[in-house]
């Protein structure tokens, strides 16, 4: 018999406007790089562990908010995930 596993929903802001404002406004610090954007904050990413990590541990931080994952070309942001 299989268990059920309650999973908790998170709320997400409708198409992440302040995390998609955030990144344009520093997207020059972040160029060609990947990183996560909550709210008005900035993560920069150095590897796929380091990324799993930081993605739990701001999700306990900020339970109620989605994190964008975006990587940051050259001329715009170009977002992987929310």
């Amino acid at each position: 018999m299989e268990k059920k596993v309650k999973t908790q929903k998170r709320q997400t802001t409708a198409n992440h406007r302040i995390e998609l404002a955030t990144l344009k406004e520093h997207e020059n610090e972040f160029r060609g790089r990947n990183v996560v954007v909550i709210g008005k904050e900035i993560f920069p990413i150095k590897n796929g562990k380091q990324a799993a990590r930081l993605l739990e541990k701001l999700r306990k931080k900020y339970p109620k908010k989605s994190p964008l994952l975006a990587y940051v070309m050259r001329e715009e942001p170009y977002i992987l995930w929310r």
